[in-house]
């Protein structure tokens, strides 16, 4: 877990539709080893080629934020 927020920590912007205190990134497919192992994992576990998948996005809140109970539609 430490991996992709460091790997995604230059990336990081302040998301628009939230209060201060967060950011967010996308990860490009395949950044580096680790990251191209995660994503064949879940491509093992879901059976869902990667071609079908987003990428990692990695969210970063300060302490005290929540975003509550939601779904992420496409």
């Amino acid at each position: 877990m430490d991996h992709l927020i460091s790997t995604a920590a230059p990336e990081l912007q302040r998301a628009a539709n939230r209060g201060g205190g967060v950011g967010s990134a996308a990860l490009p497919r395949g950044a580096d080893a680790t990251v191209a192992a995660v994503e064949r994992r879940i491509e093992f576990v879901t059976r869902m080629p990667l071609a079908g998948q987003e990428s990692f996005q990695i969210t970063q809140s300060s302490a005290g934020l929540d975003s509550g109970d939601h779904f992420d539609y496409l």
